[in-house]
């Protein structure tokens, strides 16, 4: 295989795998009566680890435009999991919030989570997911510095 195939499955295969995984998150969350999808799960995640982020990181964060992201946060507000409140520093940006209800919820849903992914890289070798796990960060980051490069790309 040349590299020009290899990488040509390799951005079929990511694609696969962010879609089916998405897919079966989303849906087991649901079957198991969690009210959020895998998004929405990040977001309690990074909330739970620094409570009180603004909105732009959170887009940054996820790799979301202010669009998407605000229509995620909207629909966590509505489930009394996350609050907005405008910055005391800057007043056009809101910072975001976990309330009781996120947190009690976050921790909830950690161990499913966890057992869940764990199926996900069943029989795989710890060293082998760590090299995975390099390997595809070298992937982001080489898309992030094309993305810097691209001004175009840069505003999706």
């Amino acid at each position: 295989m040349t590299d020009f195939e290899l990488s040509d499955e390799l951005v079929i295969l990511i694609g696969q795998l962010d879609r089916l995984g998405n897919y079966y998150l989303n849906h087991s969350f649901e079957k198991n009566g969690y009210p959020i999808t895998r998004e929405q799960w990040i977001i309690m995640k990074i909330l739970y680890e620094k409570n009180g982020v603004s909105q732009q990181d959170l887009a940054d964060e996820l790799m979301k435009n202010k669009a998407s992201i605000t229509s995620l946060i909207e629909n966590m507000e509505k489930k009394d999991l996350i609050s907005r409140k405008t910055n005391s520093f800057d007043k056009r940006s809101k910072m975001v919030f976990l309330t009781e209800k996120g947190k009690d919820l976050r921790q909830k849903i950690d161990d499913y989570f966890h057992q869940i992914t764990m199926q996900f890289v069943n029989e795989i070798e710890i060293s082998n997911l760590n090299m995975t796990k390099s390997v595809l960060e070298k992937i982001l980051d080489n898309l992030v510095t094309l993305k810097r490069k691209d001004a175009a790309f840069s505003h999706h």
